[in-house]
């Protein structure tokens, strides 16, 4: 058979192939248009018409590639089918058969991701890995009592026969095309088209980057947030979420009796009683306010990879943070601070709940479906801030940070979309720019509305997508190392790279000014999420590797308050410290941290992922030497090594406790949580 008739019989069944294709993509959107449906009561800011055209247009990209992956097996047949013409009338008949079963799968599968939704109130996600651990009989039991599977399964093979029938009509059109009459160019270019069109559904972009996760941010309205992946991407992301969290590594195993009574006498030298020794030993009563007057608004910055060694001698002469030491030299800066975790997330997770970090994500929990008795934006409201927003430089989708924030108290949640930023455009990988976000600060918070405002910055991250001329026009000094720390520098980090560091202190300090002008008195606190793993050399020291700042600033809100002369801490003192400041006397609220200007805390220590702190000495919190800090007293007793790794220890057994201990009461009690843990 000469090429033409080989070209033309590949074309031929590849034709077929894309009207299966087709038919997948409809599946896949009917189920997209089937949530809408069903739970349109869910939806409670209706969208405007271009918000759902986007959101159906980027969900067309998600089920195209779905649907190319499903027709793989076809493209096979197609391809051997114009290699050895034989082939091709079985490849017809395999091809009729696999339809059958690539719809019924498609539109079962559809059908259980809408129950899943009905349940979870969005798609899969890593709790439908809980299936494992659970008794599988009971929950076909239960599911066979709770939705009409009988006629789901009638309707299901009823609209795989529709289909079917439809596909087969086009079929036997399709073998009727003589497309060997076709001239031989005609055929090249068709065939170079419907190969480069199932190329590009394959990647799900004609962009220089296949569809990623972040795509599915197309908004920040909720519902629709939920619906833009559809069914099989979920569900690769609730196993990328599950396996990340360590579902599949057992941390859900209770804690046993010993270990919680060890745990309440290292941290309380009590006995463990459950959950009222918890809520006791927890409990603290404000001391009453610290500040000259109560600010309006606050605002928690937390900085994306923002580190201490910046601002102390001597790296302080490379001009980093020059916005940052201002305004540690007119407010307080404890510089013995350390940071949840190495990750984000885990930053984030401490800071909102005001649990430690315990080895697993609580964001992926069932039980963080409501505020832990802990969590940061109940207790604001609590103080009379009547809008608490989380802003997110970055796609709020991930990590379900969106639902985890509604979750944990917070009013809004806002991220990349709400300020202009498309997830394919290239140079924002992660999200807005740190002066996009803070001028989406200023233009969303409310200034005659008491507010409280948690702000994650994004810049300051790899791949560092600022040039050296974009640096330069916002007037970064930073350009080389200083001739007194040449030694130190190995140029293993170029000092574009460094200079990002002093774009996020820019543009922290010039919001700050902004927003005194805008909101009138109010308190800033700043952080940093984690180190920047980004130094002068491959060898830093360990302080220079782990520590973070915490900055309080507000002249006005401050003006009075005395500050301790030293002070240790981490991300789960931040809550009471904020508390401890504005609190008026009598405001009860519970917490695992301390205050960190309280003059009563003797010794007081900071704990982090892999470091703890005091305000004189410093060592890893499993092994190594103590190392003392640059500013530490000298007749500073060195702390008890042992005894502070026992105490981490405990108080992440603790937040392990909480956690599991109100995801088992919601398990027990299904789903009403009538447990005294909130």
């Amino acid at each position: 058979m000469t090429i033409k008739n080989r070209l033309a019989e590949y074309l031929k069944q590849s034709v077929a192939d894309l009207t299966v294709w087709g038919f997948a993509i409809l599946i896949l959107f009917a189920s997209r248009l089937g949530l809408v449906v069903c739970f349109y009561k869910a939806i409670k800011d209706w969208p405007s018409w271009p918000e759902w055209v986007a959101v159906f247009g980027r969900g067309f990209w998600f089920d195209a590639q779905i649907a190319a992956y499903g027709i793989i097996p076809l493209m096979g047949l197609s391809l051997m089918s114009g290699l050895w013409p034989a082939f091709g009338s079985m490849g017809w008949r395999i091809r009729q058969g696999y339809r059958w079963g690539l719809f019924a799968g498609l539109i079962s599968y559809c059908a259980a991701n809408l129950t899943f939704f009905h349940e979870y109130h969005e798609s899969f996600n890593s709790w439908v890995f809980q299936i494992f651990y659970e008794d599988w009989r009971a929950i076909l039991e239960t599911a066979w009592a709770t939705y009409p599977i009988g006629w789901g399964l009638f309707g299901i093979a009823a609209l795989v026969c529709v289909l079917a029938w439809l596909s087969e009509g086009i079929f036997r059109q399709v073998a009727e095309l003589r497309l060997s009459r076709m001239p031989l160019f005609a055929l090249l270019v068709c065939v170079v088209f419907i190969v480069a069109v199932e190329g590009i559904a394959l990647r799900g972009s004609y962009h220089s980057r296949p569809l990623k996760r972040r795509d599915a941010a197309m908004t920040e309205h909720a519902f629709l947030t939920k619906i833009v992946g559809n069914p099989f991407h979920t569900l690769k992301w609730a196993y990328e979420d599950a396996r990340d969290m360590g579902l599949f590594r057992n941390v859900h195993i209770p804690l046993a009796e010993s270990v919680l009574e060890q745990m309440a006498q290292s941290l309380w030298g009590v006995s463990w009683e459950g959950e009222q020794t918890y809520l006791k030993q927890t409990q603290c009563q404000a001391k009453g306010p610290k500040v000259a007057v109560k600010p309006k608004h606050v605002f928690l910055i937390v900085m994306e990879s923002q580190n201490n060694w910046p601002m102390i001698a001597p790296y302080d002469a490379l001009g980093l943070n020059p916005e940052l030491k201002h305004l540690g030299d007119a407010g307080y800066w404890a510089k013995s601070f350390l940071p949840a975790d190495v990750g984000t997330v885990h930053a984030l997770c401490s800071i909102m709940t005001g649990l430690h970090h315990a080895g697993f994500f609580p964001n992926f929990q069932k039980s963080s479906r409501s505020a832990y008795v802990t969590a940061l934006a109940p207790v604001a409201k609590r103080l009379g801030y009547e809008h608490v927003l989380f802003f997110d430089a970055g796609y709020i989708n991930w990590q379900r940070m969106d639902i985890f924030g509604r979750d944990q108290g917070f009013d809004e949640v806002l991220g990349a979309v709400s300020g202009g930023c498309d997830s394919r455009t290239e140079g924002r990988v992660w999200g807005l720019t740190d002066e996009t976000l803070f001028a989406n600060v200023l233009d969303k918070v409310d200034p005659d509305k008491p507010s409280f405002n948690l702000i994650m910055t994004i810049t300051n991250h790899p791949p560092f997508m600022l040039t050296e001329a974009q640096l330069e026009a916002k007037g970064c000094p930073v350009k080389d190392c200083p001739e007194a720390l040449k030694d130190l520098d190995d140029d293993s980090v170029p000092m574009r790279i460094h200079a990002h560091t002093w774009y996020g202190d820019h543009h922290v300090g010039k919001f700050i000014r902004d927003a005194e002008e805008r909101f009138g008195p109010a308190l800033f606190i700043i952080t940093g999420d984690h180190w920047s793993r980004q130094f002068l050399n491959q060898q830093p020291e360990l302080y220079e590797r782990t520590s973070v700042p915490f900055i309080l600033y507000g002249p006005e809100v401050l003006k009075g308050v005395v500050y301790p002369e030293y002070t240790a801490g981490d991300h789960v003192d931040i809550t009471p410290t904020i508390v401890e400041l504005i609190a008026p006397e009598g405001f009860i609220y519970h917490t695992h941290g301390k205050d960190l200007l309280a003059k009563e805390v003797s010794n007081p220590v900071g704990f982090g992922a892999s470091t703890i702190i005091t305000p004189d000495f410093i060592f890893d919190n499993k092994e190594g030497p103590l190392t003392r800090l640059p500013w530490a007293r000298e007749d500073a007793a060195e702390p008890d090594q042992k005894e502070l790794r026992e105490r981490y220890q405990a108080l992440k057994w603790l937040s392990q406790w909480v956690v599991f201990e109100k995801e088992r009461a919601i398990d027990t009690q299904v789903g009403e949580v009538k447990s005294v843990l909130p």
